[in-house]
């Protein structure tokens, strides 16, 4: 089994990313201003929204504002919720970390080089039930 694998269904969608990320910094939200921030529609954000509450990760709270359909969101029964950022090679070096020596029909040796990772950036979420 890969480490693809082992990723969670339910997060691997930038909108339901961007959800739990609204989700985090902000206690309670209403629908009106997460359809802003992360610039899609409301069967967009319905649709997500009800598959991670339906998965336990949000509670949704539905009410009329006037004659409209309104509601909020917060983040449901987690221990704890972390969001790392890491930013890799900020400087563009090459990041050669050891080199692996390998030798022709004619014995002259070559030394080709082992590099660390070439992402820039790398985002986790972490939630603990």
């Amino acid at each position: 089994m890969s480490i693809i694998d082992k990723l969670n269904k339910d997060f691997e969608s930038r909108v339901r990313l961007g959800i739990m990320s609204v989700l985090i910094v902000n206690d309670w939200i209403d629908f009106t201003e997460m359809k802003t921030i992360l610039n899609i529609t409301d069967g967009n954000l319905a649709s997500h929204s009800n598959a991670l509450e339906k998965s336990g990760y949000i509670e949704i709270k539905k009410e009329f504002v006037g004659k409209k359909n309104g509601g909020t969101a917060q983040i449901g029964p987690f221990k704890s919720l972390m969001l790392y950022g890491e930013v890799f090679n900020l400087f563009k070096r090459s990041n050669t970390i050891s080199y692996l020596w390998i030798r022709d029909v004619n014995a002259q040796q070559y030394a080709v080089p082992n590099y660390l990772t070439s992402r820039q950036i790398n985002i986790r979420l972490v939630g603990k039930f």
